[in-house]
């Protein structure tokens, strides 16, 4: 059965939202997108199809859904939401320029929290600088969601994704800002306040047994479709 091109999201009271996806897309996206359209909090809700509901770090291709397939937007029990939000992820990043880090994090941490991590290591992904002094506002990039303020991705965890185990890949682009470092240093430290607390890491290397956190540098044509398929297999 090839993966739907659409879903249909039953709201109640008439309401209904058709969910345009692709292969990869999670349903957590899915998720997000119909919370956001119709001002709800994403992490309140789940999606349901028939008597069950479904797991949102699942990509539309591995969900077995047929296309059109109507699910349900239902409130999520307080319990089972804490229940789901505590866990591991291997997150590889894949950095504009060639790189590509490699760490485990809690899934209570933040796309912020995640790319300050990396500061600390000196890769320098939320400071950095063009050579005329210009700001390089970093933009996190998840399947087809973009995450291009820091406000964003300090309230943005891994679990709040749908991520709470296993592996996922995300990019790291660089935009002009049309800023000085100095002009949004407050804002850049107002993010380090924001989000949950931060957590200890990991103490187990993916990819090593004296390290905790892996570099390696790779082509930076790598297609995001391939780097996901690299992830699959890992797992």
């Amino acid at each position: 059965m090839p993966p739907p091109s659409s879903l249909i999201v039953e709201l109640g009271h008439g309401r209904r939202h058709v969910a345009k996806v692709q292969p990869n897309t999670t349903l957590q996206s899915v998720l997000q997108d119909v919370c956001a359209k119709f001002k709800l909090p994403s992490q309140q809700y789940a999606l349901r199809y028939g008597r069950k509901n479904l797991d949102l770090a699942t990509k539309v291709q591995f969900s077995g859904l047929p296309n059109n397939s109507k699910l349900e937007l239902v409130e999520k029990p307080k319990e089972a939401g804490r229940e789901q939000s505590s866990g591991s992820v291997t997150v590889l990043l894949q950095v504009e320029g060639g790189k590509r880090l490699k760490h485990v994090f809690p899934s209570t941490s933040s796309l912020w929290q995640i790319l300050r991590h990396w500061d600390d290591q000196g890769e320098n992904l939320t400071r950095r600088c063009s050579e005329s002094g210009e700001y390089l506002r970093p933009v996190c990039i998840h399947v087809r969601s973009e995450f291009g303020t820091a406000e964003q991705q300090a309230t943005t965890t891994l679990a709040s994704l749908g991520l709470v185990a296993g592996n996922e890949a995300f990019r790291v682009r660089f935009v002009a800002s049309g800023s000085t470092l100095e002009d949004v240093q407050a804002v850049l430290d107002n993010a380090d306040t924001l989000g949950p607390p931060r957590e200890d890491q990991p103490a187990e290397d993916v990819s090593s047994t004296t390290a905790t956190s892996a570099v390696v540098a790779v082509p930076e044509a790598l297609a995001d479709a391939n780097y996901q398929q690299q992830l699959q297999q890992q797992q």
